[in-house]
C-alpha cells in the first residue's frame, strides 16, 4: 500500500493538535488543610451521613424539639476535580464500608489506586478553589457547628403502586347513591374526539416515593464530634439507615455564615492537619449504647479517649487493645434567643367584653 508524506508544516500543526488533544493538565497542588478566612465565594465541601432515626429534646425554655439523629462513618475525600480539567472544582466523597467483591471492579481499582477503603457510597460536591482538600481528608461531624443551617438531601420512602387520593390527594367521587364501587376512582382523564388523546403528566395512579427529595435550611441542633452525630431539627428524607447528603444551606448570605463561625475549609486539630487517624487506619467507629468500639480486622478493640499509649491493657472481658481516639471538642447544643412561652407568660383577654353605660 502507498503512502504519501504530509508536508512539513502541516505534519507539525497536527502534531500540536494531537498534543493539545491529549495533554492532561495536572492537579493544583493542595497543602495540608489549615484555618483559612470564609470569603463570600467560599463554598466547603459536604459530606455523607447515615440517618439513625429519631429523638427529641427539651430547650433551655422547656420546649420540646424534635431531632433526626445523622451519623457520620468514615467519610472520606476520595477524588477531586478541577477546573483545568473538568471545567469546575468539586470533590468527591466516599462513606460508610463495604467488601471488595461487593464493589464494581472499575471502583475497586479507583479505591486501590488511591489507598482507601472500599467505600459504601460516593456522591460529588462543588467547592470553591480554597476549599480544595487531598484526597484521604477525613470529613467529621466537627466540619458543622450547632446553629448553623444545612441543606439535608435524601430518598423518600418508597410506598409503592398507590391511587390518586393518597398519591395526588384527590378528593375522590361522592359517596352517595349512584356511585358503585369507584369511591376513589380518578373519574374522567380526558374528552373524547378532541383532543383525542391523554395529555402527558396526568395525575394517575401509579408508583409513590423513592423520590430524591431535599429539606433546606435544616437548623443543626446538636454537634457530637466525639460520636461523629449530629442532631439537627426536624425530619430527613428517607428511612433509618439510608444515606443522606449534607452541606451548608446554599441559600444564606455572608454574614450570617461568618456569625456562625464555620471552619474553613474544613475542622482542623491542634497541629492544624485534619482529623484522619480514625479514617485512614482501617477503623470503623460503631456506636452503640452510648459506649464506643472499634471493629479491625474483625476484632473489637475498647477505644479510650484522652490515652497515647495504644499498648495499654483492656478492660477486663474485652479482647485486643486499646485505641487512643483524638481530643475533639465537647457537645455543643444550639440555644434558642427566643423563648416560645412569652406570649402565654400573661394571661390575656382575646375577647374583651365591653359593657353598656347605664342612663
Amino acid at each position: 500500500r502507498r503512502t504519501f508524506k504530509m508536508p512539513t508544516g502541516l505534519q507539525t500543526v497536527v502534531d500540536q493538535e494531537l498534543e493539545r488533544v491529549r495533554f492532561k493538565p495536572p492537579p493544583p497542588a493542595i497543602p495540608m488543610p489549615s484555618p483559612q478566612p470564609l470569603l463570600p465565594e467560599s463554598r466547603r465541601v459536604g459530606c455523607i451521613a447515615y440517618k439513625a432515626g429519631m429523638t427529641q429534646d427539651w430547650d433551655e425554655h422547656g420546649a420540646r424539639v424534635p431531632l433526626t439523629v445523622l451519623w457520620i462513618d468514615d467519610c472520606q475525600v476520595v477524588g477531586i476535580k478541577w477546573k483545568e480539567l473538568h471545567n469546575y472544582y468539586a470533590m468527591q466523597v466516599g462513606a460508610g464500608h463495604r467488601l471488595q467483591q461487593n464493589v464494581d471492579p472499575c471502583q475497586a481499582g479507583f479505591y486501590l489506586q488511591q489507598n482507601l477503603n472500599f467505600k459504601d457510597v460516593m456522591t460529588e460536591f462543588k467547592v470553591s478553589k480554597d476549599a480544595l482538600l487531598p484526597v484521604g481528608t477525613q470529613i467529621t461531624a466537627a466540619h458543622f457547628v450547632s446553629g448553623q443551617h444545612m441543606d439535608v438531601t435524601g430518598w423518600s420512602k418508597w410506598k409503592g403502586f398507590q391511587g390518586v387520593m393518597k398519591k395526588h390527594h384527590f378528593k375522590g367521587l361522592p359517596a352517595s347513591h349512584g356511585v358503585s364501587l369507584a369511591h376513589r376512582s380518578p373519574g374522567a382523564i380526558g374528552n373524547r374526539t378532541d383532543p383525542g388523546k391523554i395529555w402527558k403528566g396526568k395525575k394517575m395512579p401509579g408508583n409513590m416515593g423513592d423520590e430524591r427529595r431535599t429539606v433546606h435550611n435544616m437548623l443543626v441542633y446538636r454537634v457530637d464530634a466525639a460520636r461523629n452525630l449530629i442532631y439537627v431539627r426536624g425530619q430527613v428524607p428517607g428511612l433509618a439507615g439510608r444515606p443522606v447528603y449534607l452541606r451548608d444551606a446554599f441559600n444564606t448570605l455572608h454574614p450570617m455564615r461568618l456569625a456562625w463561625g464555620l471552619p474553613h475549609p474544613t475542622f482542623c486539630g491542634q497541629g492544624g492537619a485534619a482529623l484522619s487517624d480514625v479514617g485512614r487506619a482501617g477503623m470503623a467507629l460503631l456506636l452503640a449504647d452510648g459506649r464506643a468500639q472499634v471493629k479491625k480486622h474483625g476484632r473489637p478493640t475498647t477505644p479510650v479517649r484522652g490515652s497515647a499509649s495504644p499498648d495499654e491493657p483492656g478492660k477486663k472481658g474485652v479482647k485486643g487493645t486499646r485505641v487512643a481516639l483524638p481530643e475533639l471538642a465537647v457537645v455543643t447544643t444550639h440555644l434558642g434567643a427566643k423563648d416560645p412561652y412569652i406570649p402565654y407568660a400573661k394571661e390575656t383577654d382575646y375577647f374583651e367584653v365591653r359593657w353598656k353605660k347605664s342612663d
